[in-house]
């Protein structure tokens, strides 16, 4: 029996939509389609040892930071559902023989089945969620108002059984959330037929987080249909089927309309929004798993500790000459494969520092404490294509994932290999590389580096800034105040600590000798004249506003064109 998908039909007849086309409904009315979250820091450097490679890394970085990141996360709700005549592949679910939006993997195999159509395949998704749009204006998922058939299954389709990272990430979460609803009947897990049996890692976690599920968890492989059958439907897949009228517009929440275009459904619109969201089942996991490692004893685990693979090779050039120096600071080796599921639960939850290849266990994130350092290397390439993947896992968490973008490890490290031809090239960490981590983990432990130049303090501070760490910035520049007050970005540094720890006296002393090294920058003086309203310094203002009057006549008039109390000041 094959699955019954023909890309090559229009869009509408491919995709079910939920509120009209009837074979899915809802088993409780769901409390929310999506809300606000906190969202976790999440920071990135380039620490190429090429000034080249730098640049084009802080290119990108700077992008996603002014035009990618929302204000705040958004957690999508994840909601059972009743399906009628569904069917199961290994990657998406079907019911009245439509296709329940599974994620953008799909959708971008519509648009690679249809490349060489004459209508533009992302034209044609666009088109489908305009229309969808429209004619649910007034419509909703129904609610289920029959009784629920008896022996009633649940059914998951399963990307991978054998990646138990992959399976952590997406099928495992939707077992979390429908348990979480009250149900204890027989899960089907339905996987590609070309797997024979899934890895013992998978089964092991399901018996370690659903005991009460011990015997009624089977594994089969696709197709499979059902007369009825439960399964959850991701609401963030069907965001853009429905009009902001009804599902709340998260628009106000992006940095700007530059890349992301609010409810048009484009591709870029869709993965900024993918890259800024999580789901609902990600939080039931990591309830459950939490309540799982309760009153258990794993103080034998590292709180500090570098991720290798099983074979304790870090696959990283410049990996083990890092690690050596972190020794000192009590960090050991861990090899993930090595470890149980409640290990691997565990150490992420009780870690103080990880550090990592950019690689599938940075899922396990959603495991971590608010308070967690996740430390990934990784390269352009990971920035580019891998990076924003693993944001939503953060993002449940709330810990601090930082990411260190170094150089390739190919004869030509300033060339930027092709992801198609080449896949993903491992990372080489240069001295000086080695030298830069080494001093942004040491410092946030607590210990300070002497450092030879500004520019390095200037670094290193800007680094620990924007990761939140102002207290050891603070420190660092104090322990180098003879560059300091000979450097006007690294006083302005210390300023922004002052800031961050509100002390506006010392924020405006440290501004001042910023602006006594550098009289050019107008916005050193904007600084000070803001910060002495805020700390309620009425002179400091005369005299900010006098010198931007004479210095900067141009700024000082749009000033005082969008606040003419500047104007009136004495």
């Amino acid at each position: 029996m094959q699955s019954q998908v023909n890309f090559s039909v229009p869009a509408q007849d491919l995709f079910l939509n939920p509120a009209r086309d009837g074979g899915i409904s809802l088993l409780n009315a769901a409390e929310f389609f999506w809300r606000p979250a906190t969202p976790a820091l999440i920071q990135g450097f380039a620490a190429s040892a090429f000034e080249e490679v730098n640049y084009k890394i802080n290119a990108y970085l700077n992008v996603t930071k002014r035009h990618k990141i929302f204000s705040r996360a958004v957690e999508f709700n994840t909601v059972p559902v009743l399906l009628e005549h569904a069917s199961f592949s290994e990657s998406f679910a079907m019911a009245q023989g439509k296709v329940l939006l599974p994620g953008a993997r799909f959708l971008k195999r519509y648009c690679w089945e249809n490349q060489e159509d004459d209508l533009d395949p992302e034209e044609q998704l666009v088109s489908y969620f305009q229309e969808c749009q429209s004619q649910n204006i007034e419509a909703s998922i129904p609610l289920c108002k029959q009784p629920l058939p008896k022996n009633l299954a649940v059914a998951i389709a399963c990307r991978s059984i054998t990646n138990p990272y992959a399976f952590i990430a997406e099928a495992l979460p939707r077992l979390a959330q429908i348990v979480e609803c009250g149900f204890r009947g027989d899960v089907y897990f339905h996987f590609s037929n070309r797997v024979k049996s899934p890895h013992p890692s998978v089964q092991e976690i399901i018996a370690d987080l659903f005991p009460e599920l011990v015997g009624r968890v089977f594994f089969e492989p696709a197709p499979k249909r059902y007369d009825h059958v439960l399964t959850v439907l991701d609401l963030l897949h069907a965001y853009y089927q429905f009009p902001t009228e009804v599902v709340g517009s998260v628009g106000h929440l992006a940095p700007s309309d530059a890349m992301f275009r609010g409810h048009d459904g484009y591709v870029e619109s869709r993965t900024i929004l993918s890259m800024n969201a999580f789901s609902s089942s990600l939080v039931a996991l990591r309830r459950r798993a939490l309540r799982a490692i309760e009153g258990k004893d794993f103080s034998y685990l590292p709180k500090r500790f570098f991720v290798t693979l099983s074979d304790g090779d870090a696959s990283i050039v410049g990996a083990q000459q890092l690690f050596e120096m972190l020794q000192m600071f009590g960090f050991a080796k861990v090899a993930f494969d090595t470890l149980s599921p409640l290990e691997q639960i565990a150490i992420m939850v009780n870690a103080e520092m990880v550090i990592t290849p950019h690689t599938a266990n940075l899922t396990h994130m959603m495991f971590a404490s608010p308070q967690t350092f996740v430390l990934a290397l990784g390269t352009l390439q990971t920035a580019v294509h891998r990076w924003d993947e693993y944001w939503g896992f953060a993002h449940v968490s709330g810990c601090r994932y930082v990411s260190f973008f170094a150089d390739f490890d190919t004869p030509d490290p300033k060339t930027s290999p092709s992801i198609d031809l080449d896949g993903i090239v491992p990372v080489a960490l240069s001295d000086q590389t080695v030298a830069e981590i080494l001093a942004f983990i040491v410092c946030i432990l607590g210990y300070f580096p002497n450092l030879p130049t500004a520019h390095s303090l200037f670094t290193l501070a800007g680094r620990l800034i924007g990761v939140g760490e102002c207290d050891h910035a603070l420190q660092l520049l104090e322990n180098h105040s003879d560059l300091v007050k000979t450097h006007a970005g690294l006083c302005v540094a210390k300023a922004d600590c002052h800031k961050a720890r509100g002390e506006p006296y010392q924020e405006i002393a440290a501004l001042y000798l910023a602006y006594d090294l550098d009289k050019s920058d107008v916005t050193i003086l904007l600084r000070i004249f803001w910060g002495a309203k805020r700390a309620d310094r009425s002179d400091i203002m005369s005299w900010a506003r006098s010198r931007l009057r004479q210095d900067f006549p141009n700024r000082y008039g749009l000033i005082v064109k969008s606040n003419p109390w500047v104007a009136l000041l004495p």
